[in-house]
Protein backbone atom coordinates (compact mmCIF):
# COMPACT_ATOMS: atom_id res chain seq x y z
CA UNK A 1 0.00 0.00 0.00
CA UNK A 2 1.04 3.57 -1.09
CA UNK A 3 -0.23 4.87 2.72
CA UNK A 4 3.36 3.04 3.36
CA UNK A 5 5.46 4.71 1.63
CA UNK A 6 4.64 8.19 2.93
CA UNK A 7 4.75 6.49 6.69
CA UNK A 8 8.14 4.92 5.88
CA UNK A 9 9.39 8.51 4.61
CA UNK A 10 8.31 10.28 7.71
CA UNK A 11 10.08 7.66 10.05
CA UNK A 12 12.72 8.03 8.08
CA UNK A 13 12.71 11.70 8.95
CA UNK A 14 11.74 11.62 12.55
CA UNK A 15 14.93 8.65 12.91
CA UNK A 16 17.35 11.59 12.41
CA UNK A 17 15.39 14.01 15.51
CA UNK A 18 14.22 10.77 17.99
CA UNK A 19 17.66 8.83 18.20
CA UNK A 20 18.08 6.33 20.27
CA UNK A 21 14.68 7.40 22.53
CA UNK A 22 12.21 5.56 23.44
CA UNK A 23 8.71 5.87 21.71
CA UNK A 24 5.13 4.77 22.90
CA UNK A 25 2.92 5.50 20.02
CA UNK A 26 -0.63 6.20 20.45
CA UNK A 27 -3.89 4.76 17.97
CA UNK A 28 -4.21 7.27 15.79
CA UNK A 29 -8.04 8.60 15.80
CA UNK A 30 -10.21 8.37 13.09
CA UNK A 31 -11.94 11.99 12.33
CA UNK A 32 -15.10 10.68 11.69
CA UNK A 33 -16.17 7.40 13.58
CA UNK A 34 -18.62 6.62 11.29
CA UNK A 35 -16.81 6.62 8.09
CA UNK A 36 -15.47 2.67 8.31
CA UNK A 37 -13.33 3.51 5.14
CA UNK A 38 -11.80 6.10 7.83
CA UNK A 39 -11.25 4.24 10.53
CA UNK A 40 -9.80 1.03 9.09
CA UNK A 41 -7.41 3.25 6.90
CA UNK A 42 -6.38 5.11 10.72
CA UNK A 43 -5.71 1.63 11.65
CA UNK A 44 -3.10 0.76 8.70
CA UNK A 45 -1.72 3.96 9.49
CA UNK A 46 -0.96 3.34 13.25
CA UNK A 47 0.40 0.08 12.29
CA UNK A 48 2.43 1.31 9.47
CA UNK A 49 4.01 3.65 12.00
CA UNK A 50 4.58 0.99 14.44
CA UNK A 51 6.35 -1.18 12.20
CA UNK A 52 7.97 1.32 10.36
CA UNK A 53 9.89 2.89 13.71
CA UNK A 54 10.60 -0.70 14.81
CA UNK A 55 12.52 -1.08 11.29
CA UNK A 56 14.42 1.31 11.61
CA UNK A 57 16.09 0.30 15.18
CA UNK A 58 13.94 2.96 17.88
CA UNK A 59 12.79 1.37 20.81
CA UNK A 60 8.90 1.42 20.82
CA UNK A 61 7.04 0.60 23.82
CA UNK A 62 4.18 -2.44 23.85
CA UNK A 63 0.90 -1.28 22.01
CA UNK A 64 -0.45 -3.49 24.41
CA UNK A 65 0.70 -2.10 27.29
CA UNK A 66 1.01 1.38 25.93
CA UNK A 67 -2.94 0.78 25.59
CA UNK A 68 -3.51 0.01 29.09
CA UNK A 69 -1.52 2.48 30.41
CA UNK A 70 -3.31 4.63 28.48
CA UNK A 71 -6.30 3.86 29.56
CA UNK A 72 -5.48 4.38 33.44
CA UNK A 73 -4.58 8.07 32.21
CA UNK A 74 -7.75 8.71 30.63
CA UNK A 75 -6.95 8.33 26.83
CA UNK A 76 -10.36 7.00 25.00
CA UNK A 77 -8.17 4.83 23.20
CA UNK A 78 -8.62 5.07 19.23
CA UNK A 79 -11.14 7.44 19.79
CA UNK A 80 -10.21 10.77 21.34
CA UNK A 81 -6.75 12.46 21.14
CA UNK A 82 -4.69 12.61 23.80
CA UNK A 83 -3.99 16.06 25.74
CA UNK A 84 -0.58 17.12 26.78
CA UNK A 85 -1.12 16.60 30.29
CA UNK A 86 -2.20 12.71 29.59
CA UNK A 87 0.98 12.53 27.38
CA UNK A 88 3.53 13.64 30.23
CA UNK A 89 1.37 11.10 32.71
CA UNK A 90 2.19 8.31 30.45
CA UNK A 91 5.56 9.44 29.32
CA UNK A 92 6.52 9.04 33.40
CA UNK A 93 4.47 5.37 33.62
CA UNK A 94 6.44 3.96 30.54
CA UNK A 95 9.34 5.90 31.12
CA UNK A 96 9.55 7.40 27.40
CA UNK A 97 10.66 10.18 26.25
CA UNK A 98 7.89 10.91 23.55
CA UNK A 99 4.37 10.12 22.43
CA UNK A 100 3.22 10.28 19.19
CA UNK A 101 0.29 10.61 18.19
CA UNK A 102 -2.26 11.65 15.50
CA UNK A 103 -5.72 12.49 13.65
CA UNK A 104 -6.41 11.26 10.34
CA UNK A 105 -9.39 12.61 7.98
CA UNK A 106 -10.21 12.44 4.74
CA UNK A 107 -8.61 14.87 1.83
CA UNK A 108 -10.23 16.56 -0.78
CA UNK A 109 -9.91 14.29 -2.89
CA UNK A 110 -10.78 11.22 -3.12
CA UNK A 111 -8.36 8.61 -2.23
CA UNK A 112 -6.39 10.93 -0.21
CA UNK A 113 -6.30 11.10 3.99
CA UNK A 114 -4.69 13.68 5.99
CA UNK A 115 -2.68 13.12 8.74
CA UNK A 116 -2.05 15.51 11.37
CA UNK A 117 0.73 14.36 13.83
CA UNK A 118 1.62 15.95 17.34
CA UNK A 119 4.34 14.84 18.91
CA UNK A 120 5.21 15.10 22.78
CA UNK A 121 8.20 15.57 24.88
CA UNK A 122 7.33 13.95 27.88
CA UNK A 123 9.95 15.35 29.90
CA UNK A 124 8.43 19.04 30.11
CA UNK A 125 5.56 21.15 29.53
CA UNK A 126 4.04 22.89 25.88
CA UNK A 127 6.95 20.89 24.56
CA UNK A 128 5.19 19.51 21.04
CA UNK A 129 4.87 19.50 17.49
CA UNK A 130 2.55 19.31 15.36
CA UNK A 131 3.03 17.91 11.89
CA UNK A 132 0.37 17.67 8.71
CA UNK A 133 0.58 15.45 5.83
CA UNK A 134 -1.16 14.34 2.80
CA UNK A 135 -1.40 11.10 1.79
CA UNK A 136 -2.54 10.14 -1.78
CA UNK A 137 -1.89 7.29 -4.65
CA UNK A 138 1.22 9.58 -6.62
CA UNK A 139 4.27 8.40 -4.57
CA UNK A 140 6.30 11.58 -5.87
CA UNK A 141 3.67 13.82 -4.41
CA UNK A 142 4.19 11.69 -1.21
CA UNK A 143 7.58 12.67 -1.28
CA UNK A 144 7.14 16.51 -1.73
CA UNK A 145 4.69 16.84 0.65
CA UNK A 146 6.81 15.02 3.20
CA UNK A 147 9.52 17.46 2.81
CA UNK A 148 7.61 20.00 3.56
CA UNK A 149 7.18 18.93 7.02
CA UNK A 150 11.11 18.51 7.55
CA UNK A 151 11.32 21.87 9.37
CA UNK A 152 8.84 21.44 11.92
CA UNK A 153 10.46 18.02 13.01
CA UNK A 154 13.69 19.82 13.79
CA UNK A 155 15.26 20.43 17.04
CA UNK A 156 12.02 20.53 19.25
CA UNK A 157 14.03 19.46 22.32
CA UNK A 158 17.02 20.57 21.14
CA UNK A 159 15.62 23.97 20.97
CA UNK A 160 14.26 23.67 24.65
CA UNK A 161 17.78 22.79 25.62
CA UNK A 162 18.92 25.50 24.10
CA UNK A 163 16.69 27.81 26.17
CA UNK A 164 17.26 26.16 29.33
CA UNK A 165 21.17 26.39 29.04
CA UNK A 166 20.67 30.06 27.59
CA UNK A 167 18.57 30.97 31.25
CA UNK A 168 21.57 29.27 33.01
CA UNK A 169 24.56 31.09 31.19
CA UNK A 170 22.64 34.25 32.04
CA UNK A 171 22.11 33.17 35.70
CA UNK A 172 25.61 32.04 35.86
CA UNK A 173 26.43 35.33 34.50
CA UNK A 174 25.13 37.41 37.14
CA UNK A 175 26.51 35.21 39.86
CA UNK A 176 23.41 33.12 40.48
CA UNK A 177 24.92 29.97 40.23
CA UNK A 178 22.45 28.27 42.54
CA UNK A 179 19.59 28.80 39.83
CA UNK A 180 22.57 28.13 37.01
CA UNK A 181 22.93 24.52 38.82
CA UNK A 182 19.18 24.41 38.44
CA UNK A 183 18.78 25.37 34.75
CA UNK A 184 21.91 23.23 33.34
CA UNK A 185 20.63 19.90 35.42
CA UNK A 186 16.90 20.31 33.81
CA UNK A 187 19.42 19.77 30.19
CA UNK A 188 21.31 17.02 31.84
CA UNK A 189 18.25 15.37 32.97
CA UNK A 190 16.86 15.93 29.46
CA UNK A 191 19.51 14.97 27.56
CA UNK A 192 22.03 13.32 29.33
CA UNK A 193 24.36 13.35 26.34
CA UNK A 194 24.31 17.44 26.07
CA UNK A 195 28.48 17.68 26.71
CA UNK A 196 27.46 21.56 26.85
CA UNK A 197 24.92 21.37 29.32
CA UNK A 198 27.46 18.41 31.20
CA UNK A 199 30.22 20.85 31.55
CA UNK A 200 28.38 23.66 32.04
CA UNK A 201 26.76 21.84 35.31
CA UNK A 202 30.06 20.72 36.49
CA UNK A 203 31.66 24.12 36.10
CA UNK A 204 28.88 25.39 38.35
CA UNK A 205 29.24 22.72 40.97
CA UNK A 206 33.44 23.48 40.97
CA UNK A 207 32.91 27.50 41.15
CA UNK A 208 30.42 26.62 44.09
CA UNK A 209 33.21 24.36 45.57
CA UNK A 210 30.80 22.01 45.82
CA UNK A 211 34.09 19.34 44.55
CA UNK A 212 32.79 16.16 45.82
CA UNK A 213 29.65 16.43 43.97
CA UNK A 214 31.81 17.93 40.55
CA UNK A 215 33.55 14.66 41.30
CA UNK A 216 30.51 12.23 41.43
CA UNK A 217 29.09 14.05 38.78
CA UNK A 218 32.19 13.82 36.31
CA UNK A 219 32.70 10.21 36.86
CA UNK A 220 29.40 9.35 36.51
CA UNK A 221 29.51 11.56 32.89
CA UNK A 222 33.43 9.74 31.94
CA UNK A 223 31.86 6.62 32.63
CA UNK A 224 29.26 7.11 29.90
CA UNK A 225 32.29 8.85 27.97
CA UNK A 226 35.52 6.85 28.33
CA UNK A 227 37.47 8.94 26.31
CA UNK A 228 36.21 12.43 26.27
CA UNK A 229 39.04 15.06 26.58
CA UNK A 230 36.85 17.70 28.33
CA UNK A 231 35.79 15.94 30.73
CA UNK A 232 39.04 14.38 31.75
CA UNK A 233 40.58 18.49 31.98
CA UNK A 234 37.81 19.17 34.39
CA UNK A 235 38.07 15.88 36.68
CA UNK A 236 42.10 17.09 36.66
CA UNK A 237 41.46 20.74 37.34
CA UNK A 238 38.98 19.34 40.22
CA UNK A 239 41.31 17.25 41.73
CA UNK A 240 44.10 19.42 41.43
CA UNK A 241 42.09 22.43 43.28
CA UNK A 242 41.13 19.47 46.05
CA UNK A 243 45.32 19.06 46.26
CA UNK A 244 44.59 15.36 45.16
CA UNK A 245 47.76 15.83 42.34
CA UNK A 246 47.65 12.28 42.05
CA UNK A 247 44.60 12.00 40.43
CA UNK A 248 44.64 14.69 38.64
CA UNK A 249 48.13 13.13 36.74
CA UNK A 250 45.91 10.53 36.17
CA UNK A 251 42.79 11.90 34.45
CA UNK A 252 45.56 14.14 32.38
CA UNK A 253 47.44 10.95 31.59
CA UNK A 254 44.13 8.90 30.64
CA UNK A 255 43.86 12.27 27.86
CA UNK A 256 46.86 12.04 26.51
CA UNK A 257 46.79 8.10 26.13
CA UNK A 258 43.78 9.11 24.05
CA UNK A 259 45.96 11.25 22.05
CA UNK A 260 44.47 14.27 22.66
CA UNK A 261 45.76 17.45 20.82
CA UNK A 262 44.50 19.54 23.49
CA UNK A 263 47.95 21.49 24.71
CA UNK A 264 46.52 22.65 27.97
CA UNK A 265 46.25 19.00 29.44
CA UNK A 266 50.24 18.61 28.41
CA UNK A 267 50.66 22.19 29.92
CA UNK A 268 49.06 20.73 33.37
CA UNK A 269 50.72 17.34 33.49
CA UNK A 270 54.28 19.60 32.80
CA UNK A 271 53.44 21.78 35.54
CA UNK A 272 52.51 18.62 38.17
CA UNK A 273 55.78 16.98 36.61
CA UNK A 274 57.70 19.87 37.62
CA UNK A 275 55.96 19.75 41.11
CA UNK A 276 57.22 16.52 42.37
CA UNK A 277 60.61 16.98 40.84
CA UNK A 278 59.87 14.51 38.01
CA UNK A 279 62.15 16.28 35.33
CA UNK A 280 62.32 13.74 32.70
CA UNK A 281 58.69 13.13 32.95
CA UNK A 282 58.38 16.95 32.62
CA UNK A 283 60.78 17.28 29.62
CA UNK A 284 59.15 14.15 27.80
CA UNK A 285 55.43 15.65 28.21
CA UNK A 286 56.30 19.21 26.70
CA UNK A 287 58.20 17.58 23.76
CA UNK A 288 55.48 15.28 22.72
CA UNK A 289 53.30 18.67 22.85
CA UNK A 290 56.03 20.12 20.44
CA UNK A 291 55.94 17.23 18.52
CA UNK A 292 51.69 17.43 18.07
CA UNK A 293 51.53 20.75 17.09
CA UNK A 294 55.14 21.76 15.58
CA UNK A 295 54.12 25.20 14.46
CA UNK A 296 52.31 26.63 17.63
CA UNK A 297 55.17 29.21 18.49
CA UNK A 298 53.02 29.67 22.05
CA UNK A 299 53.30 26.60 23.37
CA UNK A 300 56.11 27.76 25.61
CA UNK A 301 54.35 31.12 26.36
CA UNK A 302 51.48 29.17 27.79
CA UNK A 303 53.90 27.21 30.24
CA UNK A 304 55.67 30.41 31.23
CA UNK A 305 52.57 32.18 31.65
CA UNK A 306 51.34 28.77 33.85
CA UNK A 307 54.18 29.30 36.17
CA UNK A 308 53.55 33.20 36.45
CA UNK A 309 50.15 32.91 37.57
CA UNK A 310 50.91 30.42 40.18
CA UNK A 311 53.75 32.30 41.61
CA UNK A 312 56.90 30.37 40.29
CA UNK A 313 58.19 33.37 39.37
CA UNK A 314 61.87 31.84 38.70
CA UNK A 315 60.78 28.86 36.52
CA UNK A 316 58.58 31.31 34.30
CA UNK A 317 61.53 33.12 33.94
CA UNK A 318 63.75 30.76 32.79
CA UNK A 319 60.78 29.30 30.12
CA UNK A 320 60.65 33.14 28.58
CA UNK A 321 64.34 33.56 28.43
CA UNK A 322 65.35 30.13 27.00
CA UNK A 323 62.55 29.39 24.93
CA UNK A 324 60.01 31.59 24.08
CA UNK A 325 62.55 34.30 23.37
CA UNK A 326 64.23 32.64 20.70
CA UNK A 327 61.30 31.47 18.60
CA UNK A 328 59.87 35.03 18.76
CA UNK A 329 63.17 36.67 17.57
CA UNK A 330 62.23 34.21 14.56
CA UNK A 331 58.68 34.20 13.94
CA UNK A 332 57.11 37.04 15.95
CA UNK A 333 59.75 40.06 16.37
CA UNK A 334 56.74 42.94 16.78
CA UNK A 335 55.56 40.40 19.89
CA UNK A 336 59.35 41.11 21.65
CA UNK A 337 58.26 43.62 23.69
CA UNK A 338 55.25 41.25 25.33
CA UNK A 339 58.13 38.54 26.33
CA UNK A 340 60.70 41.45 27.82
CA UNK A 341 57.30 43.00 29.74
CA UNK A 342 56.77 39.75 31.02
CA UNK A 343 60.38 38.51 32.12
CA UNK A 344 60.99 42.18 33.82
CA UNK A 345 58.00 41.24 35.83
CA UNK A 346 59.20 37.83 36.82
CA UNK A 347 63.03 39.07 37.63
CA UNK A 348 61.14 42.43 39.97
CA UNK A 349 58.90 39.79 41.69
CA UNK A 350 61.62 37.96 42.95
CA UNK A 351 63.68 41.12 43.44
CA UNK A 352 66.53 40.51 40.76
CA UNK A 353 66.41 44.07 39.69
CA UNK A 354 68.95 44.74 37.23
CA UNK A 355 67.44 41.70 35.15
CA UNK A 356 64.25 43.40 35.45
CA UNK A 357 65.71 47.11 34.49
CA UNK A 358 66.97 45.09 31.17
CA UNK A 359 63.77 43.55 30.19
CA UNK A 360 61.51 46.77 30.88
CA UNK A 361 63.79 49.08 28.72
CA UNK A 362 64.08 46.61 26.15
CA UNK A 363 60.31 46.39 26.28
CA UNK A 364 59.97 50.34 25.69
CA UNK A 365 62.57 50.05 22.38
CA UNK A 366 60.80 46.97 20.91
CA UNK A 367 56.79 48.10 21.67
CA UNK A 368 55.08 49.46 18.85
CA UNK A 369 52.13 51.03 18.25
CA UNK A 370 49.97 53.09 20.37
CA UNK A 371 49.98 51.61 24.10
CA UNK A 372 49.80 54.50 26.26
CA UNK A 373 48.37 52.66 29.53
CA UNK A 374 50.75 49.61 28.81
CA UNK A 375 54.00 52.15 28.31
CA UNK A 376 52.90 53.92 31.25
CA UNK A 377 53.47 51.05 33.62
CA UNK A 378 56.45 49.63 31.88
CA UNK A 379 58.06 52.92 32.22
CA UNK A 380 56.69 53.11 35.99
CA UNK A 381 58.50 49.29 36.55
CA UNK A 382 61.24 50.21 34.56
CA UNK A 383 61.80 53.45 37.31
CA UNK A 384 61.29 50.77 39.93
CA UNK A 385 63.73 48.89 38.81
CA UNK A 386 66.17 51.35 38.51
CA UNK A 387 65.72 53.29 41.81
CA UNK A 388 66.11 49.67 43.89
CA UNK A 389 69.78 49.74 42.47
CA UNK A 390 70.58 53.58 42.29
CA UNK A 391 67.99 56.17 43.84
CA UNK A 392 70.06 58.75 42.19
CA UNK A 393 69.80 57.27 38.76
CA UNK A 394 66.35 56.26 39.68
CA UNK A 395 65.00 59.59 40.39
CA UNK A 396 66.79 61.33 37.62
CA UNK A 397 64.36 58.25 35.40
CA UNK A 398 61.78 59.43 37.69
CA UNK A 399 61.97 63.08 36.43
CA UNK A 400 61.91 62.40 32.82
CA UNK A 401 58.98 59.89 32.73
CA UNK A 402 56.87 62.37 34.66
CA UNK A 403 57.21 64.93 32.25
CA UNK A 404 56.27 62.20 29.30
CA UNK A 405 53.01 60.43 31.18
CA UNK A 406 49.75 62.18 31.04
CA UNK A 407 48.56 60.10 33.87
CA UNK A 408 47.81 61.69 36.83
CA UNK A 409 47.96 58.38 38.96
CA UNK A 410 51.78 57.26 37.93
CA UNK A 411 53.28 60.87 38.56
CA UNK A 412 52.09 60.38 41.96
CA UNK A 413 53.16 57.18 42.51
CA UNK A 414 57.00 58.73 41.00
CA UNK A 415 56.70 61.73 43.58
CA UNK A 416 56.11 59.13 46.43
CA UNK A 417 59.07 56.58 45.90
CA UNK A 418 61.22 59.42 45.11
CA UNK A 419 60.13 60.98 48.18
CA UNK A 420 60.11 58.26 50.84
CA UNK A 421 62.91 56.98 49.31
CA UNK A 422 61.80 53.41 49.32
CA UNK A 423 60.81 51.31 46.58
CA UNK A 424 57.49 49.82 46.89
CA UNK A 425 58.44 46.37 45.23
CA UNK A 426 59.02 44.11 48.17
CA UNK A 427 59.82 41.11 47.54
CA UNK A 428 56.99 39.49 45.17
CA UNK A 429 57.65 35.59 45.56
CA UNK A 430 57.49 36.25 49.87
CA UNK A 431 54.45 37.96 49.27
CA UNK A 432 52.86 35.40 46.74
CA UNK A 433 53.26 32.98 49.45
CA UNK A 434 51.83 34.86 52.08
CA UNK A 435 48.73 35.08 50.25
CA UNK A 436 48.32 32.10 49.24
CA UNK A 437 48.36 30.94 52.88
CA UNK A 438 46.30 33.44 53.96
CA UNK A 439 43.33 31.89 50.66
CA UNK A 440 44.28 28.23 52.43
CA UNK A 441 43.43 29.36 55.49
CA UNK A 442 39.84 31.63 54.95
CA UNK A 443 39.09 28.56 52.39
CA UNK A 444 39.11 26.01 55.21
CA UNK A 445 37.63 28.50 57.07
CA UNK A 446 34.74 29.29 54.75
CA UNK A 447 33.94 26.03 54.10
CA UNK A 448 33.58 24.41 57.39
CA UNK A 449 31.05 21.82 58.63
CA UNK A 450 28.47 22.08 60.49
CA UNK A 451 27.80 26.34 59.49
CA UNK A 452 29.42 28.38 61.71
CA UNK A 453 28.35 31.87 61.16
CA UNK A 454 31.31 33.92 63.27
CA UNK A 455 33.46 31.68 61.67
CA UNK A 456 32.29 32.25 57.69
CA UNK A 457 32.44 36.13 58.76
CA UNK A 458 35.97 35.87 59.80
CA UNK A 459 37.08 34.04 56.36
CA UNK A 460 35.91 37.21 54.32
CA UNK A 461 37.95 39.25 56.57
CA UNK A 462 41.20 36.87 55.48
CA UNK A 463 40.26 36.83 51.88
CA UNK A 464 40.42 40.58 51.60
CA UNK A 465 43.81 40.29 53.06
CA UNK A 466 44.71 37.79 50.55
CA UNK A 467 43.25 39.91 48.11
CA UNK A 468 45.34 42.64 48.86
CA UNK A 469 48.62 40.56 48.88
CA UNK A 470 47.29 39.37 44.97
CA UNK A 471 46.63 42.82 43.87
CA UNK A 472 49.94 44.23 45.34
CA UNK A 473 51.73 41.26 43.26
CA UNK A 474 49.65 41.80 40.16
CA UNK A 475 48.20 38.09 40.53
CA UNK A 476 44.80 38.66 39.05
CA UNK A 477 43.93 35.12 38.98
CA UNK A 478 44.30 35.07 43.07
CA UNK A 479 42.39 38.61 43.25
CA UNK A 480 39.81 36.77 41.14
CA UNK A 481 39.51 33.71 43.29
CA UNK A 482 39.21 35.75 46.38
CA UNK A 483 36.59 37.52 44.79
CA UNK A 484 34.75 34.61 44.25
CA UNK A 485 34.99 33.05 47.48
CA UNK A 486 33.97 36.19 49.33
CA UNK A 487 30.76 36.13 47.33
CA UNK A 488 30.12 32.54 48.29
CA UNK A 489 30.68 33.29 52.09
CA UNK A 490 28.39 36.05 51.93
CA UNK A 491 25.83 33.94 49.92
CA UNK A 492 26.48 31.45 52.35
CA UNK A 493 25.80 34.00 55.41
CA UNK A 494 22.48 35.29 53.63
CA UNK A 495 20.80 32.02 53.16
CA UNK A 496 21.32 30.58 57.03
CA UNK A 497 20.04 34.12 58.54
Amino acid sequence: MRTSILITLIIAMLATFLAAEKIALIQFVPDDQDNHDLVYMTKEITTNFREALSKKGWQVYDQKKTQNEAKNVGVDWGKSEITEEQAKKLGEKLDVEYIISGRVSPGQEEGQYKILILMTYTKMMNAFKEIETITSRDEKEIRSQVEKIDPALKDLKCNFCAEYISRGQQCYDDGNLADAEIEFKKVVDMDPNNMDAILLLGRVYYDQHKYDDAIKFYTDMLNKNPKNDNLLVALGLTYEEMKQDEKAIEMYEKAVANKTKEKNIYISLYRLYKKKNEEKKATDILDTLVKINPDDVDIWYSVGFGFFQTGKFDDAAKIFQERVLPEFTKSKPDQLWRINYMMGDCYSRTGQWSQAATCYQSALQNIKGDFPGVMDDIRYKHFRSVFSQDKTAGASLAKSYMGITKNDRYRELYKKVTESGTSDGGDAKKIFKQASDLYESAKAKALVKPFNAATVQEAIGIFQRARGLYNQIKIDAGVRNCDKMIDYCKKRLEMKR
